[in-house]
C-alpha cells in the first residue's frame, strides 16, 4: 500500500508514530523513546521492579522496547509484560494488574494508555494497594482522566490535539502547491508527575 501511495502522488501525513521510512510526510514521536523515559522516570523514583501492561499493536510494542531498554540501562531486572488483544479499557487494566499480582508483583507498573493505567488504579482501590507506596502506577496519553482521578495519573504527555492540527496543516501546505514543506515534525513527549508515580 504505501509504494502505490507513493506512486499515486496522494498526500499522505502518517501521525503518533516517528519511523525511519515514511510514505510521505510525518508528525507525531518516537513511541520507543517516550516507553525508555517512562523507565527511567520510574528509575530515577528507586523502582526496580517493573512491569507493562499494553497491547499487540505496533505502537504499544515499540512502547514496552524502549521501556525494557531504558529499565535495563538503569539497571533494573527483567520487566514482565501483559499484552492484551484490545487495550483501552479499564477493565483491560484491572485483569491484567490481577494477572500480574498473581504472579510476583511489581513495585511500579507503566501501562500503554491512561484507560488501562486507570484500571490498574481502580484494581488496586479494590485490593486496598496503596499507590504509590506498594505499586506505583503510570499511564501514556496523559488524558483527561489522569487529572481526574485518585491518586491523579503521573502519565507520559503527547500533543494529540496538536498534532491533529499540524497533520492537517501540512496536507493543506501541500494541496496549495508548497514545494518547500515539512516532512517529518517531532513534536515529542514529557512526562506528567501527579500522585501515582
Amino acid at each position: 500500500v504505501p509504494s502505490r501511495l507513493q506512486r499515486a502522488g496522494i498526500p499522505v501525513v502518517e501521525t503518533w508514530d516517528l519511523s525511519a521510512r515514511p510514505i510521505d510526510m510525518m508528525v507525531g514521536f518516537s513511541n520507543r523513546a517516550a516507553g525508555r523515559a517512562a523507565a527511567r522516570y520510574l528509575a530515577a523514583k528507586g523502582y526496580r521492579s517493573l512491569a507493562f501492561i499494553g497491547g499487540t499493536d505496533d505502537r504499544s510494542a515499540k512502547r514496552l522496547a524502549g521501556f525494557r531498554d531504558g529499565a535495563r540501562e538503569r539497571g533494573a531486572k527483567e520487566v514482565p509484560a501483559v499484552l492484551l488483544p484490545v487495550s483501552s479499557s479499564p477493565a483491560d487494566g484491572s485483569a491484567a494488574l490481577a494477572g500480574l499480582l498473581a504472579k510476583k508483583a511489581p513495585r511500579a507498573v507503566f501501562c500503554s494508555n491512561d484507560m488501562l493505567a486507570a484500571g490498574v488504579l481502580f484494581e488496586c482501590a479494590r485490593r486496598r494497594i496503596a499507590v504509590p507506596d506498594r505499586l506505583a502506577v503510570m499511564g501514556f496519553a496523559d488524558l483527561p482522566i489522569a487529572t481526574g482521578i485518585e491518586p491523579s495519573l503521573t502519565s507520559v504527555q503527547v500533543r494529540a490535539t496538536e498534532m491533529g492540527q499540524r497533520a492537517g496543516e501540512m496536507l493543506l501546505r501541500r494541496l496549495d502547491g508548497d514545494a518547500a514543506r515539512e516532512r517529518i515534525v517531532d513534536l515529542g513527549y514529557a512526562v506528567v508527575e501527579r500522585a501515582s508515580a
